[in-house]
Protein backbone atom coordinates (compact mmCIF):
# COMPACT_ATOMS: atom_id res chain seq x y z
CA UNK A 1 0.00 0.00 0.00
CA UNK A 2 1.64 3.07 -0.69
CA UNK A 3 1.67 6.13 1.65
CA UNK A 4 -1.37 8.34 -0.15
CA UNK A 5 -3.42 5.03 0.84
CA UNK A 6 -2.43 5.37 4.78
CA UNK A 7 -2.49 9.37 4.55
CA UNK A 8 -6.58 8.78 3.45
CA UNK A 9 -7.05 5.79 6.17
CA UNK A 10 -5.52 7.83 8.75
CA UNK A 11 -7.81 11.04 7.73
CA UNK A 12 -10.82 9.36 6.88
CA UNK A 13 -10.54 7.94 10.40
CA UNK A 14 -10.19 10.78 12.39
CA UNK A 15 -13.24 12.85 10.47
CA UNK A 16 -14.92 9.86 11.52
CA UNK A 17 -13.70 10.35 14.99
CA UNK A 18 -14.58 13.87 14.71
CA UNK A 19 -17.98 13.73 13.99
CA UNK A 20 -18.54 11.32 16.68
CA UNK A 21 -17.01 13.22 19.36
CA UNK A 22 -18.66 16.21 17.97
CA UNK A 23 -21.92 14.84 18.15
CA UNK A 24 -21.88 13.24 21.64
CA UNK A 25 -19.55 15.59 23.17
CA UNK A 26 -20.23 18.71 21.11
CA UNK A 27 -15.96 19.54 21.31
CA UNK A 28 -13.65 17.98 18.44
CA UNK A 29 -10.35 16.71 20.48
CA UNK A 30 -7.15 19.05 19.38
CA UNK A 31 -5.36 15.98 18.87
CA UNK A 32 -7.64 14.69 16.26
CA UNK A 33 -7.03 18.34 14.19
CA UNK A 34 -3.59 18.08 14.54
CA UNK A 35 -3.71 14.19 12.85
CA UNK A 36 -5.63 15.92 10.18
CA UNK A 37 -3.31 18.43 10.07
CA UNK A 38 0.13 16.65 9.68
CA UNK A 39 -1.00 14.02 7.55
CA UNK A 40 -2.23 16.80 4.88
CA UNK A 41 0.55 18.59 4.99
CA UNK A 42 2.62 15.31 4.71
CA UNK A 43 -0.34 15.21 1.69
CA UNK A 44 0.54 18.52 0.22
CA UNK A 45 4.32 18.07 0.61
CA UNK A 46 4.01 14.69 -1.37
CA UNK A 47 1.93 16.31 -4.62
CA UNK A 48 3.72 19.28 -4.36
CA UNK A 49 0.59 21.76 -3.14
CA UNK A 50 2.17 23.34 -0.38
CA UNK A 51 1.39 26.66 -0.81
CA UNK A 52 -2.36 25.62 -2.08
CA UNK A 53 -2.55 24.11 1.47
CA UNK A 54 -1.68 26.69 3.56
CA UNK A 55 -4.16 29.04 1.66
CA UNK A 56 -6.50 26.32 1.96
CA UNK A 57 -6.05 26.44 6.14
CA UNK A 58 -6.77 29.81 6.29
CA UNK A 59 -9.26 30.59 3.80
CA UNK A 60 -12.05 29.10 4.47
CA UNK A 61 -11.55 29.07 8.86
CA UNK A 62 -10.82 32.62 8.59
CA UNK A 63 -14.52 33.01 7.12
CA UNK A 64 -15.90 30.58 10.14
CA UNK A 65 -13.95 32.50 12.01
CA UNK A 66 -15.92 35.77 11.26
CA UNK A 67 -18.99 34.26 11.59
CA UNK A 68 -17.89 33.38 15.22
CA UNK A 69 -16.86 36.66 16.08
CA UNK A 70 -20.23 37.55 14.67
CA UNK A 71 -22.35 35.06 15.99
CA UNK A 72 -20.63 33.36 18.76
CA UNK A 73 -22.42 29.66 17.92
CA UNK A 74 -19.20 28.23 15.87
CA UNK A 75 -16.56 26.17 18.25
CA UNK A 76 -12.83 26.94 17.95
CA UNK A 77 -12.72 22.97 17.21
CA UNK A 78 -15.00 23.48 14.11
CA UNK A 79 -12.25 26.30 12.99
CA UNK A 80 -9.29 23.95 13.90
CA UNK A 81 -11.11 20.89 12.07
CA UNK A 82 -11.85 23.02 8.88
CA UNK A 83 -8.46 24.39 8.59
CA UNK A 84 -6.44 20.90 9.14
CA UNK A 85 -8.92 19.50 6.27
CA UNK A 86 -7.38 22.48 4.35
CA UNK A 87 -3.88 21.30 4.43
CA UNK A 88 -4.75 18.15 2.82
CA UNK A 89 -7.53 19.61 0.33
CA UNK A 90 -6.03 23.07 -0.81
CA UNK A 91 -7.89 26.10 -0.74
CA UNK A 92 -10.31 25.57 -3.23
CA UNK A 93 -11.80 22.04 -2.70
CA UNK A 94 -11.94 23.60 1.19
CA UNK A 95 -14.10 26.44 0.33
CA UNK A 96 -16.43 23.75 -1.55
CA UNK A 97 -16.84 21.41 1.78
CA UNK A 98 -17.19 24.70 4.02
CA UNK A 99 -19.91 25.72 1.58
CA UNK A 100 -21.67 22.48 1.29
CA UNK A 101 -21.39 21.95 4.83
CA UNK A 102 -23.05 25.53 5.79
CA UNK A 103 -25.75 24.57 2.97
CA UNK A 104 -26.19 21.33 4.96
CA UNK A 105 -26.16 22.32 8.24
CA UNK A 106 -29.22 24.96 7.66
CA UNK A 107 -31.34 22.30 5.54
CA UNK A 108 -30.95 20.10 8.56
CA UNK A 109 -31.63 23.29 11.30
CA UNK A 110 -34.82 23.82 8.58
CA UNK A 111 -35.63 20.56 8.57
CA UNK A 112 -35.71 20.15 12.71
CA UNK A 113 -37.02 23.30 13.04
CA UNK A 114 -40.10 23.97 10.83
CA UNK A 115 -41.08 20.31 9.56
CA UNK A 116 -40.27 18.27 13.09
CA UNK A 117 -40.69 21.48 15.12
CA UNK A 118 -38.23 20.46 17.40
CA UNK A 119 -36.04 23.13 19.07
CA UNK A 120 -32.54 23.54 18.38
CA UNK A 121 -30.12 24.72 20.73
CA UNK A 122 -26.65 23.37 19.14
CA UNK A 123 -25.88 21.74 15.66
CA UNK A 124 -22.16 20.09 15.31
CA UNK A 125 -20.34 20.99 12.15
CA UNK A 126 -18.04 18.19 11.75
CA UNK A 127 -20.20 15.42 11.11
CA UNK A 128 -21.18 17.89 7.92
CA UNK A 129 -17.45 18.88 6.84
CA UNK A 130 -16.85 14.73 6.31
CA UNK A 131 -19.99 14.89 4.78
CA UNK A 132 -18.94 17.92 2.99
CA UNK A 133 -15.44 15.78 1.73
CA UNK A 134 -17.60 12.48 0.75
CA UNK A 135 -19.29 14.35 -1.35
CA UNK A 136 -15.96 15.40 -3.28
CA UNK A 137 -16.03 11.76 -4.40
CA UNK A 138 -19.57 11.70 -4.90
CA UNK A 139 -19.37 14.30 -7.49
CA UNK A 140 -15.40 12.68 -8.63
CA UNK A 141 -13.62 15.87 -7.92
CA UNK A 142 -11.08 14.51 -6.33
Amino acid sequence: MGIEIWIWLIIGSSLVLCSIYDMKERIIPNVLAAIIAAAGLMNSMISSTTLDALIGALLPSALLLLVRMKFNGIGAGDIKLLSATGLWLGWLLNLYVFLFACIAVFSYILLRRYWLRHKIRAVPFAPFVTLGILSLYVIDIF
